[in-house]
């Protein structure tokens, strides 16, 4: 791959900035923190709240299993999918930040955040 690159041993190592091109196939925590990381921060861009888009998800996170969407859903623990009124469009709550530039975590509520969630408003 274009932006990997090989360490002592000759082992392919990857960039977080370009995903995980030579992660391991069993190193799954390592691809998920990359995808979180850009993920939480498109989201600190746009004020802890908007869309989401990762360029050629499938070759970079394709080792997690899943769609983007679904991979947000499974990490409710970060983040909150709010489905948009009509169709299958959907905005992005991040609801824990561990933002490491700001040395400490922030917790959102959809309350606090004033986000109403599909079908709630």
């Amino acid at each position: 791959p274009p932006h990997s690159a090989q360490d002592s041993n000759g082992t392919s190592t990857g960039g977080a900035s370009d995903g995980v091109d030579g992660a391991a196939g069993d190193d799954t925590s390592f691809v998920e923190l990359c995808a979180v990381e850009e993920i939480a921060g498109q989201l600190r861009g746009q004020g802890g709240y908007g869309k989401v888009y990762i360029d050629d998800w499938n070759r970079r996170f394709g080792a997690l299993g899943a769609s983007l969407r679904d991979f947000l859903e499974r990490r409710s623990d970060r983040f909150s999918v709010v489905p948009a009124q009509q169709g299958w469009s959907y905005t992005v709550l991040l609801v824990r930040d561990d933002d490491p530039a700001r040395g400490e975590t922030i917790v959102i509520d959809d309350a606090s955040a004033g986000i109403a969630r599909g079908g709630d408003a």
